[in-house]
């Protein structure tokens, strides 16, 4: 067993795993983080960044790389689908006496992600360990202990605390027997990326929410990979139709011009069915076990 006393344990590389990692690697408290994907994910996922969370941003001095790597977004749109016409506009600037950052910053969480990881290359308090995943999770008065299935087989490792930040699916909480209240919705989203520009085209802003008693939408701009960027969409999907069905090019199509007709077929960078969850756990500590982020 690989034994550091003062070492924090965490399960789960996303960005809530390693910002707790880079906080504590900046307190020269040694961390190791351990990821069961071989590499960084560099899916979509989310993507909006609210001033609440670019405050924590800034007490680690990570907020000017993020919003150099998005979009400032201030304002954000209501519409009503039926008649097409603005419901509402928000703006972030009316929250200027109360914060810093009075907008939100477009920036995809796989961004935020690969930033941790670089700045945490150089420090040598940070472990960050991929194809690691986390099996099971043993707690005594003083430390605790995992097990971990590596590449190389399994190895157990010990520190002073645990955080699982390993997602909906928490191994760390089902080890530590803590109850994920709550309930999964029948609807299902998906998620469509496509350089379509609907600021230009439709007078759309960077974040827009359309209402409709049947059928909503959701559409945001992200930065992408740069000029001109990527527009998100969002869409209900009952749960008795096969995800194979929903994910194919014509549906997509389809779904895209029944909400904004083009002469144009879409371009289709990405696409994506996500399960939504309404759950909450118990507690968020367990003895020398804390659970983080979705899980």
């Amino acid at each position: 067993m690989e034994r550091v006393p003062e070492r924090v344990l965490i399960s789960g590389g996303g960005p809530v795993g390693l910002i707790c990692a880079y906080a504590l690697a900046k307190e020269n408290i040694p961390v190791i983080v351990f990821d069961e994907n071989s590499e960084l994910q560099e899916d979509p996922r989310a993507a909006t960044t609210h001033p609440a969370t670019l405050e924590l941003l800034a007490e680690l001095d990570l907020v000017g790389k993020v919003i150099e790597q998005g979009l400032i977004c201030p304002i954000f749109r209501f519409w009503d689908r039926p008649t097409g016409n603005l419901v509402a506009e928000f703006d972030h600037e009316l929250l200027r006496d109360d914060t810093d950052y009075p907008y939100v910053v477009q920036c995809e969480q796989f961004k935020l992600t690969r930033i941790l990881i670089d700045l945490m290359r150089s420090m040598t308090a940070a472990d960050i360990r991929f194809s690691h995943r986390v099996t099971s999770v043993l707690q005594e008065d003083q430390s605790v202990s995992i097990e971990v299935d590596s590449p190389n087989g399994i190895n157990h490792f010990q520190g002073r605390y645990l955080i699982g930040s390993d997602g909906g699916r928490s191994t760390v909480r089902t080890e530590a027997k803590i109850p994920f209240k709550g309930f999964t919705w029948a609807e299902r989203f998906l998620v469509l990326s496509t350089p379509f520009d609907f600021e230009a085209q439709r007078g759309m802003c960077h974040r827009n929410y359309i209402s409709d008693p049947e059928e909503w939408c959701n559409c945001f701009k992200v930065a992408g990979d740069g000029p001109p960027g990527l527009w998100r969409t969002v869409y209900p999907e009952a749960a008795d139709v096969p995800e194979a069905d929903l994910l194919t090019d014509e549906y997509i199509q389809n779904k895209l011009q029944n909400f904004f007709p083009s002469r144009d077929k879409y371009d289709i960078v990405h696409r994506n069915l996500y399960t939504v969850h309404q759950r909450v756990a118990a507690t968020f500590r367990k003895g020398r076990v804390m659970i983080a982020g979705d899980a």
